[in-house]
């Protein structure tokens, strides 16, 4: 089943933001997996916003969508004009379930996808499936690694927009609302690091953000939106 989309999501929240070298200590307890949720439904809807409806349930989740192609995702009217874009779509009704549970189900549901927690920072993130087996995150664009990051105190899209190498990869950091509240100081230290656990620290602290990235092959949108348990 196919689906068009046709309008961006909101961007919500205020608020500071604190962050510390890390923001969750290795180790964290199973339950955040083990946690079971009393009722998750989704008719008809792409993986973006199967995700955006776990996040309302107080689950931190980040999502990498699968690259769009121009070619073969847009659909365009009788006039030949772009009208939305063409992806997978998918239905679950899921009660009394865990989270671990109802992600294997996300994953059953979109094949091109896989999910994995990083017990470091807390994030779950939902991205591409990797094409090499034994390689987590081929299937992903966030795959480069940072050799090091010896960072204090410097504010947190000031550490994405100048640190990461976004801009090299094609990719622009979007957020709604306060900069103060997106940029607050954050300390990080690390070292031959994939960029896509880095993204999980920085967001990950109290008030705690995750991520999307989404958008067509040469010129993605990483999105920052409050989340987490409320």
């Amino acid at each position: 089943m196919f689906i068009t989309i046709a309008s961006a999501g909101k961007l919500l929240g205020t608020g500071l933001i604190y962050v510390g070298l890390l923001a969750v200590e290795q180790g964290r307890p199973p339950d955040i997996l083990e946690r079971e949720i009393p009722g998750f439904e989704v008719s008809s809807v792409p993986m973006l916003v199967a995700v955006s409806k776990l996040r309302e349930l107080g689950v931190m989740v980040s999502f990498e969508e699968v690259e769009l192609d121009p070619n073969r995702d847009r659909i365009f009217n009788e006039r030949n004009e772009p009208v939305g874009v063409r992806k997978l779509a998918f239905s679950l009704r899921l009660q009394a379930k865990s989270t671990r549970q109802i992600l294997d189900a996300l994953v059953n549901a979109d094949g091109e996808y896989t999910w994995k927690l990083d017990t470091d920072s807390g994030m779950i993130n939902i991205f591409p499936k990797s094409p090499v087996p034994g390689q987590q995150y081929a299937g992903s664009v966030l795959n480069w690694t940072v050799d090091k990051l010896d960072i204090k105190g410097k504010g947190r899209l000031a550490v994405l927009q100048e640190d990461l190498s976004l801009k090299a990869h094609n990719i622009t950091l979007f957020w709604r609302g306060s900069y103060d509240h997106y940029d607050s100081p954050i300390s990080l230290n690390t070292k031959s690091t994939p960029v896509i656990e880095i993204l999980n620290k920085i967001s990950s602290a109290p008030r705690q953000l995750c991520w999307t990235l989404a958008g067509f092959k040469g010129g993605r949108i990483l999105t920052l939106v409050p989340c987490g348990p409320p």
